[in-house]
Order: structure tokens, then sequence, then C-alpha cells
């Protein structure tokens, strides 16, 4: 069995970011990931840790060409934790017509359809246990939207993202995946869909899981 945490959204609190990193360190928790919106917009950038084993993706509102080299950044899509666990960035800004393009929304917030492409290939060549995602499967949102304390009323739209995460639910051959985190939605929110337990993790939390 291995530990480690996952971090919701921290959208530049750093400070708050760095306190749960030094606490897990002192926990002996030695790994994480952050799930995505990370802070990362023009010009600003994420503290490099000394032990890069604590890790993050890129949300909706992250710059990712803006970290790539960054020794903490794990790429758009991938796998760790021997190939246990896979990890998909990216995700759509239902608020995009109050955003700035280039400052904090970037056309490439999702992954293109090549990206797309070779997530899903991995996903069936190394069948994980656990996914971990920036925004949720679509089949989740209405259920979402339901119980939202927020009531943003941004409109509800499919997001390209989510669609094609509601492949890795609906396709018999991935009946390996047991946990799915994401963020996204800044609440906490569980629920249990076709096998496999999902889990919002709220903004500026850090929970520990293991494989």
């Amino acid at each position: 069995m291995r530990q480690f945490a996952i971090f919701g959204d921290t959208h530049g609190d750093y400070g708050h970011y760095m306190k749960n990193v030094r606490f897990l360190d002192r926990l002996g928790i030695k790994d994480s990931i952050q799930l995505g919106d990370h802070g990362i917009l023009a010009g600003t950038l994420p503290p490099i840790i000394e032990n890069n084993r604590h890790m993050f993706f890129c949300g909706n509102h992250d710059n990712y060409k803006a970290v790539e080299g960054h020794k903490n950044y794990m790429g758009r899509y991938g796998s760790v934790m021997n190939d246990q666990v896979l990890f998909i960035s990216g995700g759509y800004s239902p608020d995009v017509e109050s955003r700035t393009a280039g400052f904090d929304y970037f056309y490439y917030e999702q992954l293109d359809e090549y990206e797309m492409e070779k997530a899903w290939q991995l996903a069936l060549a190394i069948k994980p246990v656990m996914l971990i995602t920036h925004e949720p499967p679509d089949l989740l949102v209405d259920d979402l939207i339901a119980n939202n304390p927020f009531k943003h009323n941004f409109p509800r739209r499919a997001s390209k993202t989510g669609i094609f995460l509601n492949k890795f639910v609906q396709y018999p051959g991935l009946a390996s995946i047991k946990n799915w985190y994401f963020g996204h939605w800044h609440y906490e929110y569980e629920i249990s869909v076709s096998g496999i337990q999902f889990k919002c993790i709220p903004n500026n939390e850090v929970w520990i899981t293991h494989v």
C-alpha cells in the first residue's frame, strides 16, 4: 500500500498550499498531487518545492505553457504510482465570458482530440485503479448542480472534457477503476456510480488516500 495526498483547487493561495505541504512532510507523507486550478495565470508561477514528489497538473484556469519545465509539473496527462493512478488535466471555464484571454483564460484549457486519444489508450493499457482529474465526467454534472451550495447560476453547457471522461465510467474494459478524485466544483461531494467512488475535494483542502 502506498499512501499519498491529493489537493483540491488552490487558486493561487500558495501560502495555504505550502502550509499543507509542510504538514504532510511532518506526517511522513512525501507524495502529493494538486489536481488543477493551482492559480497559474499570466506571469504567476507556483513555488518550486524541494521535494519534487509534491506534484501538480493544470485545471481550466491555469496557463500550462507557463509551467512546462517546472520540476513539480506532471504534464497534461499520464500515470503515477506504478501505473495504478491515471491523471487527466484541463477543463472547461463556465465563466469564460467574464475572463480575459491570455490572462485568466487560455484556449488550450482542455486537452485536444489527439491528447484525449493518447490518454484513453494509456488507460486501456495500464487499467488504473484510480483516476485523478480536474473536471468530473459530464454524467455527474446535473447532480453536482442540484447539490451545489454556491449556486453560481452558470449556464449548463456540455464540457468536451466531461464528455470524454464519461467513457471511463461507461466502458466495461476499465472496471479496474475504483476511486476517482476531482476538483473544479469547490465543495465536498461524494457519490458511487458504476462501482466507482467519486469524491470532489473542496478548495484548499488536502485529503490522504492510498493505492
